[in-house]
């Protein structure tokens, strides 16, 4: 009986113990939660203000995988460097054309902006969005078989004319007109017979013209 009396008086000292041992680890692992709710209501929030993506054109080829885009490569940008790691999330208009490794994209501390890698899966043209607080921005990104070139455009001033010059092997490409940079509807053909001078195409315009912009663009789909 005494036996009996002992065994029951030590099992109930060894359930107390594991008790008082389950408590302390959930008190633990209590007090290290708060703290990681501490540290992370604590963390400075950036002064940083996000700008949106950079200038294209964007271009990529199907079978990319977790690549920069080419012609420009593809990056968002803050005003400032930030403050800690920043994700930011960014949306294809069509997955099935082209999606974003990782479904976006991360800026390091320290960072302003970082390099945004696409996984192209056909052909087509796609919009990407990217939100971060209250500010979204878009872009565009063409799934292209060949990457366009872009050729340089020569502008002279010559008496009472400018002159317009571009090299011959860029084929295909047309000389456009905007009154203003900014204006992306704005733009339209400005001519579309060439003269040719050695190895350039020349047009020419008068100075007293009002004030014209002028690029070169090769259509995606001719």
């Amino acid at each position: 009986m005494k036996n009996r009396f002992a065994e029951a008086a030590k099992w109930s000292v060894q359930s107390v113990r594991r008790r008082v041992s389950f408590r302390k680890s959930a008190v633990a692992f209590v007090a290290m939660t708060l703290a990681s709710v501490v540290m992370i209501l604590a963390r400075p929030v950036s002064a940083a203000n996000f700008l949106g993506f950079n200038s294209g054109p964007f271009y990529s080829i199907p079978g990319t995988f977790g690549s920069p885009t080419q012609g420009a490569v593809l990056e968002v940008v803050f005003d400032e460097p930030v403050v800690f790691d920043t994700f930011i999330g960014i949306a294809s208009s069509d997955p099935t054309v082209l999606i974003i490794n990782s479904g976006g994209v991360t800026i390091p501390t320290g960072q302003s902006t970082a390099v945004v890698n696409v996984i192209s899966l056909a052909l087509g043209s796609v919009t990407l969005t990217a939100s971060y607080n209250a500010t979204m921005a878009t872009a565009v990104v063409s799934v292209v078989s060949e990457i366009p070139i872009s050729p340089p455009l020569g502008i002279e001033c010559l008496p009472g004319i400018t002159r317009l010059t571009w090299p011959t092997n860029a084929v295909g490409f047309l000389l456009e007109t905007n009154s203003s940079p900014t204006a992306a509807g704005g733009w339209g053909l400005f001519a579309s017979n060439y003269s040719i001078l050695n190895t350039n195409y020349v047009v020419t315009n008068a100075c007293d013209s009002p004030a014209m912009f002028f690029r070169l663009r090769k259509p995606l789909y001719p």
